[in-house]
């Protein structure tokens, strides 16, 4: 790396980082904007492949902030460069002193490192899709938090917000879920009171309970459960009995 030579790591809104020149090579990442301003007076933006479209976007803004932050600083070409980009590569490199070789190289690194990070992420995903469907929404959570903790660090951003998302709407089901289990334990005591007072004959208590038992499963939006339906049929041919015996 040409020592004279800075460079610029470029972030949201125009924001710049300066690279020390050991650091530099290791920062050609699929994600990354790099500006660099050479001795031969040249401003190159480097675009990773896979560079956010918010950074690429402000790349005109990092470039004014340079200039403003050496207002003695002419530059004779302005000279975008992209990550694959086999024609400007040669004489880019060369401008701002890294071989071929090595830059190829740490593209190759990245790349495999890459792969082998989608490929974890896709094993998570047919994970987290087992436990969707067998509806153990808490695990999904946890992989789909997993997920992000890998997106995040190959700067997959639309992964990201979309997993995020995702885990916002399968927390909503789990209250809902919850509450659901919440009311059926609630139901399921109910429905053994109503059981004793079949037993005991006590007709009014049961009649409250029957009510209390209808109106939180119309909350639920649910039909009764094969046992509690059992009872509840019980209480309803008690209470028809009942009825049956009280005078015209």
């Amino acid at each position: 790396m040409n020592n004279k030579t800075l460079a610029y790591l470029v972030g949201e809104q125009g924001t710049l980082v300066q690279l020390k020149p050991t650091i530099i090579l290791q920062n050609f990442k699929s994600y990354n904007v790099i500006l660099f301003y050479t001795p031969s007076k040249n401003l190159y933006n480097w675009i990773g492949r896979k560079a956010n479209s918010q950074i690429v976007e402000s790349i005109e803004k990092a470039e004014q902030l340079i200039l403003n932050m050496h207002p003695d600083m002419t530059v004779l070409r302005h000279i975008t460069v992209k990550e694959q980009d086999k024609d400007s590569l040669d004489e880019f490199l060369d401008d701002i002193g890294i071989s071929l070789f090595d830059y190829k190289e740490r593209v190759r690194l990245w790349w495999e490192f890459e792969i082998s990070v989608y490929a974890d992420i896709q094993k998570l995903k047919i994970k987290e899709n087992n436990h969707l469907m067998l509806n153990q929404l808490e695990k999904v959570i946890d992989v789909a938090n997993n997920i992000i903790n890998l997106a995040e660090k190959i700067h997959d951003s639309s992964l990201v917000e979309e997993k995020r998302s995702f885990i916002e709407e399968i927390t909503k089901k789990l209250h809902t879920f919850n509450k659901k289990n919440a009311t059926l334990l609630e139901i399921d005591k109910m429905i053994t009171a109503l059981r004793n007072c079949i037993q005991i004959q006590d007709i009014e208590e049961a009649v409250t309970l029957y009510n209390r038992i209808s109106l939180l499963y119309k909350r639920i939006n649910e039909n009764p459960i094969d046992d509690h339906q059992r009872v509840i049929d019980d209480y309803l041919h008690f209470y028809d009995k009942w009825e049956k015996s009280l005078p015209p």
